[in-house]
């Protein structure tokens, strides 16, 4: 229950860069999505529960600015971050950053499969022909390296747990 102020912090931090920063970046015709990199860094810090809660929400944040079928992007970011989640209650990857980035990396590259198999079976035919996955592979490589930023600060002891870990107390059940 305490990560959700932090995962609200960085989900509103990483709306604002979304939509206001990165429409203006483009690299080989695509710009970065880091939405699947918030869902996929809270699943793994935080459990499918978190990953999906956040999956669906920011999932309807960005069907608010796509002009796509309202609830794709909640859906699959939803699927995604739950997904993640649960593999990550097996393997723990929290403490590799290279872990986090090809995690990241590989939950963008399911996030746009996911979403454009559900635009075709919606019958959105554009979506072939729209070099759909040239820009999954661009957007799975920007989350590569963007994916553990996020991660970062998700990740980040707070001040009482940081001053708590340099006076060496032990710290149990956090």
């Amino acid at each position: 229950m305490r990560r959700v102020p932090k995962i609200f912090l960085v989900s509103i931090l990483v709306l604002i860069v979304q939509e206001a920063l990165f429409p203006q970046i483009r690299l080989f015709g695509s710009f970065p999505d880091i939405f699947p990199a918030l869902v996929v860094c809270v699943a793994i810090y935080s459990g499918p529960e978190h990953g999906a809660i956040t999956g669906f929400l920011i999932g309807l944040a960005a069907d608010i600015f796509l002009t796509s079928p309202f609830g794709v992007s909640a859906l699959v970011y939803t699927l995604v971050g739950y997904l993640i989640g649960r593999m990550a209650e097996s393997i723990d990857w929290k403490n590799s950053w290279t872990a986090v980035a090809i995690i990241c990396s590989v939950g963008t590259a399911i996030s746009g499969v996911g979403f454009g198999t559900i635009l075709l079976l919606l019958g959105n035919d554009a979506i072939a022909k729209s070099g759909f996955i040239s820009s999954i592979f661009l957007t799975s490589a920007f989350n590569l390296f963007l994916g553990p930023l996020v991660g970062g600060l998700l990740n980040r002891p707070s001040r009482k747990q940081s001053n708590i870990v340099r006076s060496g107390q032990m710290v149990l059940n956090q």
